[in-house]
């Protein structure tokens, strides 16, 4: 077992601000066993501390720098992770903080000699309530040297920001199974055929592609992660129809992602296709940042507080798609109005292809959702973890497009490659 507690004061803690979803912005140095009145944030170990729910605990407690959105972290010491390694906690208050807003706990792995970061856990809770017990499932990393960290996230203000972990370890978990890494990972684009050759003679088309990823679990809190893959590469330059274009791994649009035993849990890309006209990918990628804004606070109603959505599969993955826009239509048709309103706006525009979503449920067997599951459905849970090419149509007024996706199991390190 691994002591979170008896770590601390050897780990590196910094605050600042988050700007939008994970970037952090003015970040400094905060040093062990800080000050209370201490503006930029601190943190300390508490022992036998009353928290919200009246009980005493020992606890970590660690409140984010005094300003809106600002944050503070815990990096502690590297470790080797153990075999179905999962870190546990109780999250929540110091009793008497109630004029919080709340925070946003958050869990991040920082693997060793790898490039980046992964988030594998956030949960925003408002004090007044009992501590909230949290398991976070590492298995996936068995045996590889990481570093975790801990953030705590302020709201719209920071005051009685109290913020405590109480009793967190890393052992060995209580899962059924092992966490495995799994990738979608867009191969190839073909030009069906393209509809502009009547309209302007001779030009061909410059297709590039967005998407965003998402994951998240019925009934369990803190496990919703959406990624935004917005690098915007052009594919080609004056392509025809009949051309097939592999997609470089330039392209960012290769994806890693945990698939756990812990619950029935719902992965999916939603890919969109674009055509160059005039250089409108910055609107096109704020689009895409903005609807996984809003894909995320979806997820944590509709998935992470149903435990038993997944009965109910097709129609809650329908209302998480069509959160994103209001009015009428199918949730991919609320997905290209939404990023439609941005790209039309425009002069001389970027053409919207078309939208499309491909879907893996895990912890479920296909069995249980029937017979009326198409293997070549975009939504095909029946697909469940085995591995497998799909191919996505993109139609729209100005072309015709499909999209070769290779769902498969990769390596854990692929998760921090971005």
């Amino acid at each position: 077992m691994i002591d979170i507690l008896e770590m601390a004061p050897r780990a590196v803690y910094r605050s600042g601000k988050l700007d939008g979803d994970a970037t952090l912005s003015n970040v400094a140095t905060l040093p062990w066993n800080g000050q209370s009145s201490d503006t930029n944030g601190f943190a300390k170990l508490l022992a036998a501390a009353r928290c919200e729910d009246g009980k005493n605990y020992n606890v970590l407690q660690m409140h984010p720098k005094w300003i809106a959105d600002g944050f503070i972290s815990c990096i502690l010491p590297t470790v080797t992770l153990p075999a179905k390694a999962q870190f546990s906690a109780q999250i929540g208050f110091l009793h008497g903080a109630t004029g919080s807003d709340g925070v946003t706990f958050e869990v991040w792995h920082h693997p060793v000699g790898l490039e980046k970061p992964v988030r594998r856990f956030s949960y925003h809770k408002k004090p007044g309530e009992a501590l909230e017990p949290i398991k976070v499932d590492f298995s996936y990393a068995d045996g590889m040297l990481a570093k975790i960290e801990l953030r705590i996230l302020a709201g719209t203000t920071s005051g009685k920001d109290w913020a405590v972990w109480a009793n967190p370890k890393i052992d060995a978990g209580d899962q059924l199974g092992t966490a495995s890494v799994w990738c979608f990972d867009p191969k190839m684009l073909t030009v069906v055929n393209r509809n502009e050759t009547s309209l302007v003679r001779g030009r061909g088309d410059e297709p590039y592609l967005g998407a965003i990823l998402f994951r998240s679990t019925f009934g369990k809190a803190g496990t919703t992660e959406v990624v935004v893959l917005d690098r915007m590469k052009q594919l080609g330059t004056n392509v025809t129809g009949g051309v097939n274009i592999p997609i470089p791994a330039a392209a960012g649009l290769k994806q890693a992602m945990v698939v756990s035993a812990d619950g029935v849990s719902i992965h999916t890309m939603i890919l969109v296709a674009m055509e160059e006209d005039n250089r409108g990918e910055d609107h096109f990628r704020k689009a895409l940042r903005d609807a996984g804004k809003k894909l995320r606070a979806s997820l944590q109603l509709r998935v992470e507080r149903e435990r038993l959505g997944f009965l109910r599969m097709r129609e809650v993955f329908e209302a998480v798609l069509a959160d994103i826009s209001p009015g009428g239509g199918s949730g991919l048709d609320k997905i290209k109005a939404f990023i439609g309103k941005v790209i039309v706006g425009l002069p001389r525009h970027d053409d919207l292809i078309d939208v499309n979503t491909l879907s893996v449920i895990s912890g479920l067997s296909p069995e249980l959702l029937g017979t009326a599951v198409s293997p070549t459905a975009p939504v095909n849970p029946s697909a469940g973890l085995a591995e497998a090419d799909f191919y996505l149509d993109f139609k729209g007024a100005g072309a015709h497009y499909r999209v070769k996706v290779h769902i498969g199991k990769c390596k854990a390190s692929d998760l921090f490659v971005g």
